[in-house]
């Protein structure tokens, strides 16, 4: 079983283009709106399913002191700039893992994130199971997460590979016994991929 990670690994982001999205809207500085959102852990409470998108939206606004209101699929529109993509390399070596039914997706995401990379992902031939911390209530690099896992697929255990590009979380998936690749560059994380599916 090979556990990845979705973003920055198979999937390509834009650091802080959420908070240019929603400045360019509002005119409020970025920065005010990635400190109401990371500084206040709105953003965590999000990603561990403990508010929704609505309540998330309405408090960030209220947060960052946006003075008209946004739709919320405004909202959730300049949130999803974030995501920028699919690695193509990243995600072609990984394709294969999934027709042998050997690959699980572990994310800390939330739910408007993961439905804009799922449409990427099935386009791309991946359709796999998901650990995603906003159904679980934990993020990585939680030992609950970790526990998630095991729990999602029998098979994440002693033989399996855990591949994120964070030293936490691959510190807490060797905590837990997974074999753990740090991805730091697309073609040796692609090369890696391909060596495991043959």
């Amino acid at each position: 079983m090979v556990v990845i990670d979705l973003g920055d690994v198979l999937v390509r982001t834009v650091a802080d283009a959420q908070y240019a999205a929603l400045a360019e809207l509002t005119g409020v500085p970025a920065l005010r709106w990635a400190a109401a959102a990371d500084g206040t852990g709105l953003v965590a409470a999000l990603e561990e399913g403990r508010i929704g998108f609505p309540a998330f939206a309405a408090d960030l606004l209220s947060r960052a002191g946006a003075a008209d209101p946004l739709p919320l699929a405004d909202v959730e529109e300049a949130w999803n700039r974030v995501v920028d993509g699919l690695d193509d390399r990243v995600a072609s070596a990984a394709a294969p893992l999934t027709r042998q039914g050997r690959l699980l997706l572990a994310s800390n995401t939330s739910p408007p994130h993961f439905a804009r990379i799922q449409r990427l992902l099935v386009a791309a031939g991946i359709d796999a199971p998901a650990c995603l911390s906003y159904e679980i209530g934990h993020r990585k690099p939680d030992d609950a997460f970790f526990r998630a896992l095991a729990d999602t697929d029998a098979r994440v255990g002693a033989g399996a590979v855990f591949i994120d590009d964070r030293a936490e979380h691959i510190a807490a998936a060797r905590r837990h016994g997974l074999t753990a690749h740090h991805h730091r560059d697309p073609e040796a994380t692609a090369a890696y991929l391909h060596s495991l599916a043959s």
